[in-house]
C-alpha cells in the first residue's frame, strides 16, 4: 500500500504456535492470484429469470464471447441519447484445481454496475448494491474442485433511488453505463486471511487502516490497524508483520506484533505503531507538501497467502499534488 511520497506499506500474516520476535523459515508459498478476465459470455434483452438454462451449455442463444471489462453497450461520449439500460447476465465456465493453497476460494470483482445478484452452480451467493468499489465473493463452500463450475453474474442497472446516483437516467448530465467494468481475479489461499474491507462490512474495520499522529517536517507516528479474519473451523494464532519501503525499496521501518488468537469464523485486530524520521522518506519539496507527505492513500487492495506465508498488500496511487 502507498501512503504518500513513494512510501510502500507490505502487510504480512503467518501462522505460529506462540510468541517469536522472527516469522518461521517454513513459510509456504503464497495465495495463488489469477486473472479472471477472459472466457466470460454475455447476453442481454432476454428473459431476466433466472432458471437452470443460464448453467447449461449451450444454454440457448444470444450468448457473446467477452472479455473484461466489459460494457453492454458501447456509449456516446456525449450523453445526447440514452444509455442502454436492463437486466444482462455474465457467466464463465471455470475450475479450481483440486489440489492448492486453498481451502480459501474467492473471486474479486472490481466493480459490476450497478447491482449484482452472484451465482455458483446454481446457487445464489451475494448481491452487491453500487457500482463503483470492488467487491469479493468467497466461493468455497460451493465450488466445485476438480470439475467445471459454472459462474453467473446478474446485472441491473435500471433507475433505482437507493443506488447511487439514485436519480433517473434521463434527468442527469452524463451516463453511468453497466456492466462488469474492471478486471476481476481467482484467489486462491488460507482461511486465515487479512479481511477485505468492503467485504467485512463494518465501520473502521476490514484490510488494513492507517492514520498519522505528531507530524512535523522532521518527523511521524505511524499506526496501523490490521484485521484478521479466520474462516477455519478453529481458533488460530497469528502475527504480522508489517514492512515500510521508500521509492528506491529501501526499508525505512517494519514490526512484528504479539501472537494474537483469532477464533473461529471471528475477526481480530491487530494494532501496531512505527515512528518514521524525514531522513529515510525523503524531505518535502515546500511546507504545503508536508500533509500530503505524510498522508495514506485510502484506496488499496489486499491478498492473502496460505499459512504461514506472508500475504503483501498492494495498491495504486495517486495523483501527487502540485508543490
Amino acid at each position: 500500500m502507498r501512503t504518500g511520497s513513494g512510501l510502500l506499506l507490505a502487510a504480512a500474516l503467518s501462522q505460529c504456535a506462540g510468541h517469536s520476535d522472527t516469522l518461521g523459515a517454513d513459510t509456504k508459498a503464497q495465495a495463488v492470484i489469477t486473472s479472471f478476465n477472459q472466457d466470460w459470455q454475455f447476453v442481454k434483452d432476454v428473459d431476466t429469470t433466472v432458471t437452470a438454462a443460464l448453467f447449461a451449455k449451450p444454454g440457448g442463444p444470444g450468448w457473446a464471447a467477452v472479455s473484461l471489462p466489459h460494457t453492454p453497450r458501447i456509449e456516446p461520449v456525449v450523453t445526447d441519447q440514452q444509455q442502454w439500460q436492463g437486466v444482462s447476465f455474465y457467466r464463465k465456465f471455470f475450475r479450481v484445481p483440486a489440489a492448492g493453497p486453498g481451502p480459501r476460494v474467492a473471486v474479486e470483482f472490481g466493480a459490476a454496475m450497478h447491482t449484482a445478484d452472484v451465482y455458483l452452480n446454481g446457487q445464489r451467493l451475494q448481491r452487491h448494491v453500487g457500482g463503483y468499489l470492488p467487491f469479493t465473493v468467497d466461493i468455497s463452500k460451493q465450488v466445485k474442485y476438480g470439475e467445471e463450475n459454472c459462474l453467473v453474474v446478474r446485472l441491473d442497472n435500471r433507475d433505482n433511488p437507493v443506488v447511487p446516483p439514485g436519480k433517473p437516467l434521463k434527468g442527469l448530465d452524463f451516463n453511468f453505463y453497466g456492466g462488469l467494468y474492471r478486471t476481476a481475479q481467482l484467489i486462491l489461499s488460507d482461511p486465515l486471511h487479512i479481511s477485505d474491507a468492503v467485504q467485512a462490512g463494518h465501520a473502521a474495520g476490514g484490510g488494513l487502516l492507517l492514520h498519522y499522529e505528531n507530524i512535523s517536517p522532521q518527523s511521524a507516528t505511524l499506526h496501523l490497524q490490521t484485521e484478521l479474519q479466520n474462516d477455519a473451523p478453529q481458533a488460530q494464532t497469528a502475527q504480522v508483520r508489517t514492512v515500510l519501503l521508500n521509492e528506491k525499496g529501501q526499508e525505512v521501518a517494519r514490526a512484528l506484533s504479539e501472537a494474537t488468537s483469532i477464533a473461529p469464523g471471528a475477526y481480530g485486530q491487530v494494532m501496531q505503531q512505527r515512528a518514521l524520521r524525514s531522513r529515510s522518506c525523503g524531505r518535502p519539496t515546500s511546507p504545503t507538501c508536508t500533509a500530503w507527505w505524510w498522508k495514506c492513500c485510502a484506496t488499496a487492495k489486499w491478498w492473502t497467502v496460505r499459512k504461514p506465508a506472508p500475504a503483501y498488500a498492494a495498491s495504486g496511487s495517486r495523483p501527487k499534488p502540485s508543490c
